[in-house]
């Protein structure tokens, strides 16, 4: 498990980088998503040896786009974006939802 220090204190992470960093549960959720769905689509980047070009016109997007992306940048971008980019490469994405509990 990791932990981040806070306030001279260490907290336990929540396994989300984003509610450690305080967004709300849906808002976190949809930010690790697409993190996580970035990290795929730049191994794929880098697995097909392209270069920022030559991968925004293969996924369909500008350079400038792409550059904000790779770097955390997400605004107006959605998952199914994501998701269109990855199968361009190749890339099949599933989901999986699992049960947590949550406080009352």
């Amino acid at each position: 498990m990791t932990q981040h220090k806070s306030q001279d204190k260490w907290a336990q992470s929540t396994g989300n980088v984003f509610e450690d960093l305080g967004f709300e549960g849906a808002e976190a959720a949809v930010l690790k998503i697409k993190a996580d769905l970035m990290i795929e689509l730049e191994k794929a980047l880098t697995a097909n040896d392209w270069n920022q070009t030559t991968a925004a016109q293969v996924l369909g997007v500008s350079r400038p786009r792409l550059n904000r992306m790779l770097h955390g940048r997400f605004e107006g971008v959605t998952i199914d974006k994501i998701v269109q980019m990855l199968e361009r490469t190749g890339k099949c994405v599933t989901i999986k939802v699992i049960t947590r509990k949550i406080a009352a």
